[in-house]
């Protein structure tokens, strides 16, 4: 919850969160529209199962990181043009409506650079 809040408190914009249903507790989904009231932000779920042609996996951190990052392109729904992935760990320092706005030069992948700055 701390991402989302810092990152709502520093947009210029509205704001909306998706969140992988496969790994919500009922009790959490049930509570979502109440947490996005507070935080002040549109959140809704997206839910992806695993294809049958990839190794099955076990260990649900390796699902979540499979998630993420092999399925990232699949899970919205078509009509979302961008996505802008933070860990749910992070504190957003600042607007992200500047990674929004850049123009990616026909790239479909971008990162921010890492510790540039100490």
């Amino acid at each position: 919850r701390i991402m989302m809040q810092t990152l709502v408190d520093r947009a210029s914009r509205p704001v909306k969160f998706w969140l992988l249903a496969n790994f919500l507790s009922p009790s959490f989904r049930d509570a979502i529209p109440r947490l996005a009231s507070h935080i002040g932000c549109q959140i809704e779920t997206v839910q992806y199962a695993w294809p049958e042609w990839l190794r099955p996996q076990t260990e649900k951190q390796r699902l979540i990181w499979g998630y993420k990052i092999l399925f990232l392109d699949v899970i919205f729904p078509l009509s979302v043009r961008k996505v802008i992935y933070i860990d749910a760990d992070q504190i957003v320092n600042g607007d992200v409506s500047e990674l929004w706005d850049r123009d990616l030069g026909g790239a479909h992948v971008a990162m921010t650079p890492f510790c540039l700055d100490h």
